[in-house]
């Protein structure tokens, strides 16, 4: 499968492995989410997904490589880059709602709100698919879906 044929699957790796980059410097925390620096920095209830260690970008970059690409074939680069980016904002929503109901600040960075509505979405369009989980163990998609909402 080419690259060039799935752009949205493609930027958000890249994004993942700019956002790692930018993690090991001070930059870093101008991306990711601060529930107290909302108002401030709205821009981060979408940029936090880039923020991670190098560990997260490499989970996060397989995952959505993986997964996404298929739905992203499926529903077309529009829908998924909607998808991805409402799904992302309400990650942040929640939070904020959260830190809100909590009293409390909280930060949002990692891809994983994103990564495992991907998989969600991978999950039920293939919920028969044996998928190797850390190469290892094999799972049906939607033992995978349910997995990646725990």
């Amino acid at each position: 499968m080419r690259a060039a044929a799935y752009p949205v699957s493609l930027g958000l790796c890249i994004a993942i492995v700019a956002g790692a980059v930018l993690t090991m410097t001070k930059a870093g925390i101008d991306f990711a989410f601060l529930t107290n620096l909302a108002d401030k920095r709205p821009w981060t209830a979408l940029t936090y997904f880039m923020i991670s260690d190098p560990f997260g970008a490499i989970i996060n970059g397989f995952t959505l490589w993986s997964f996404g690409r298929m739905v992203e074939r499926e529903i077309g680069s529009a829908k998924y880059t909607i998808f991805c980016v409402v799904v992302a904002l309400l990650g942040a929503v929640g939070v904020q709602i959260g830190a809100i109901m909590l009293g409390k600040s909280a930060l949002l960075s990692g891809a994983y709100v994103v990564s495992a509505a991907v998989i969600l979405a991978w999950s039920v369009r293939y919920p028969r698919t044996p998928v190797k989980v850390m190469f290892i163990a094999e799972v049906e998609g939607r033992w995978l879906g349910l997995l990646s909402i725990a």
